[in-house]
Formats: structure tokens, C-alpha cells, sequence
């Protein structure tokens, strides 16, 4: 279900403004703090209906606590929620997909934030970059939980991005400099 105005989550909407400094953008470093281990996506996450799935899935069993969806910023006209719980998963998931292709009729915007409740990971997309950025809090043994759920080769690890390995080389064939920007920025 989509919130818009008044009926979004205010203490979620709040937590996000703590967490991501929204007068940034990928491929700059979007997090206000550090303690995160970081992969990244092709975009966009919500096309991907196996990545969606998963996420929402690996949340639900790993931090046991709804996932959202945010479109734009907190502070913009026009932010936007989506909200999962594990009730009738794959409708919603499809209700979102198709909701999506045209920007819910052109009233959300990028970038588009999925997080749970409790802000353990945030994916972050934004409209300008083929890469999107899932940061995972570093708390041991739920974020190590929630991260090996998904299938090898699903995210690109930072490991794979040091220059002159064969796996970096490859991804900059895909992606050109965005890969060192991206390692620079995230991969310390």
C-alpha cells in the first residue's frame, strides 16, 4: 500500500533523515555514519522481482520486522512510502512492480530506499546510476544472516571492486569508472 502526506511512518521518515544525507547522490558517500558493510545492485531493485522477493524475504526472517519502500526525500513534496508486512507477500510485491513502471502515475520520485523498520540495511538507487548500494548495519550474526540468504552473484562486493583484479576489470568493462568511484567512496 503506498502512503503519501500525512499517512506516512513519521518516526521512519525521521530515522532516514539520521541515517542517509539526502543533498547527496550516488556514487557520493550517502550515509551519515559508518558501520556498515556494503554490495551493490543493478538498479532498478524494484524490476527485479527475485532481488525484491529476497530482500523481503531475508528481512522477514532474519531481523523479523517490516520492510518500506521510500521514494524521494522526507523532506520533499511528493515522498512516498510503501509498506510490507508478510501478509500476502508476492500481491504485493506485484502490486508494487506494476505500480512502479509509471511512478505510481508520476507522484514519486528517486531515490528509492527499501529498509526495514529498524534501519539494519538500507538499499539506495538513485535515478542517475546503474549501481545501487545496499549498506548492512555490522551487527555480527543477523546482518551475516540477512546477507547469505541471497544467491551467489546476486550483489557485487566491495572485494570485487580492488583495481587490477580480473573480477574489477570485468565490472569496469560494465561500468566504467563508476566501479572505482564507487570503491573509493564505500570500499574502505
Amino acid at each position: 500500500m503506498l502512503l503519501t502526506g500525512n499517512s506516512t511512518d513519521a518516526v521512519l521518515s525521521e530515522e532516514l533523515r539520521r541515517v542517509v544525507d539526502w543533498d547527496k547522490d550516488l556514487p557520493e558517500y550517502v550515509f551519515r555514519s559508518r558501520g556498515f558493510k556494503f554490495l551493490f545492485f543493478e538498479r532498478p531493485i524494484i524490476d527485479n522481482g527475485d532481488l525484491l522477493f529476497d530482500l523481503i524475504s531475508s528481512n522477514a526472517q532474519s531481523y523479523t520486522t517490516d520492510a518500506w519502500v521510500s521514494f524521494g526525500s522526507p523532506h520533499a513534496a511528493g515522498y512516498a512510502q510503501f509498506y510490507f508486512d508478510e501478509v500476502d507477500l508476492a500481491p504485493r510485491v506485484s502490486t508494487l512492480q506494476k505500480d512502479f513502471r509509471d511512478f505510481f502515475g508520476g507522484s514519486v520520485d528517486y531515490p528509492v530506499l527499501m529498509t526495514n523498520k529498524n534501519l539494519d540495511w538500507i538499499a539506495f538507487e538513485s535515478s542517475h546510476e546503474e549501481l545501487g548500494v545496499l549498506a548492512v548495519r555490522s551487527d555480527g550474526g543477523r546482518a551475516r544472516k540477512f546477507i547469505d540468504r541471497f544467491k551467489a552473484g546476486t550483489f557485487i562486493a566491495c572485494e570485487q571492486m580492488e583495481a587490477g583484479t580480473p573480477a574489477a576489470l570485468q565490472l569496469q568493462g560494465a561500468y566504467g569508472r563508476l566501479i572505482q568511484i564507487l570503491h573509493k567512496n564505500y570500499c574502505f
